[in-house]
């Protein structure tokens, strides 16, 4: 373990632009569990893919508000761990770019600054028209479900992209450029299953950077990495030199 923690110091030291993903394993550190492991939760009986897409809360709005509502009480007492504090202190340090497929904000409650947040953010709200910009920081967790204040027509929803909806274009094209320009490509906590994030990596390896992986298990990214560490996220950025 030192001696791969000592080869990322090195890495890291010799970049000259990073850009770091960071998926739901370091968020499972922080105590939220992932979409795949409410087994043991109120909501145990429910398809989280389903309750997470336009159709779902198509057919019922209230009992996906609801799962939301749960989601946000289990983040709000979540606190950011060494990954998130780590990964603010490298930023200080290093020319990175932050991107998360992440919706719980830890890495901004951690220090970090403009956080490409893929997926969105779960502590805000906004009208689920597509012509209404409304939105709005959620601040009760236990409010029910209300009709958007701005044009009174759509229920409000949670801020983030459900599945079979398009990520912001805007923000796919920075993540982009900067993938495209970076020397050192840092994939931390994440499985690298879920399109388009996981494209990222293969797009930094094709323009010729440095990958290292972070995460417990083997991914379909590992055999692409210069430096794969099997440990948690956490694990790893308590034991990071982030001084030097």
């Amino acid at each position: 373990m030192n001696d791969l923690i000592s080869q990322l110091e090195v890495f890291l030291s010799q970049s000259r632009q990073i850009v770091v993903m960071t998926g739901a394993g370091v968020s499972a550190e922080s105590g939220i569990a992932t979409f795949r492991d409410h087994k043991e939760s109120l909501w145990a009986k429910y398809d989280p893919t389903e309750l997470a897409s336009p159709e779902g809360f198509a057919k019922d709005p209230h009992q996906v508000w609801a799962w939301y509502q749960w989601r946000r009480q289990q983040i709000a007492v979540a606190q950011p761990n060494p990954a998130h504090y780590g990964i603010a202190k490298l930023a200080e340090r290093h020319n990175l770019t932050l991107v998360t497929q992440n919706v719980d904000g830890l890495h901004y409650r951690a220090g970090s600054k403009n956080v490409y947040e893929l997926h969105g953010d779960i502590m805000k709200d906004k009208c689920n028209a597509s012509n209404c910009d409304y939105q709005q920081p959620a601040k009760n967790f236990e409010a029910p479900l209300t009709r958007c204040p701005k044009c009174q027509d759509e229920y409000l929803r949670p801020s983030v992209v459900w599945f079979g909806e398009s990520l912001n274009a805007d923000l796919l094209f920075k993540v982009e450029q900067a993938t495209e320009q970076c020397s050192l490509f840092l994939s931390v906590g994440t499985s690298s299953q879920v399109y388009p994030a996981a494209g990222f990596a293969e797009l930094a390896y094709r323009n010729g950077a440095t990958i290292i992986e972070i995460n417990p298990n083997a991914t379909g990214l590992t055999s692409q990495v210069t430096l794969a560490i099997n440990k948690p996220a956490g694990e790893v950025f308590a034991q990071l030199n982030l001084t030097g």
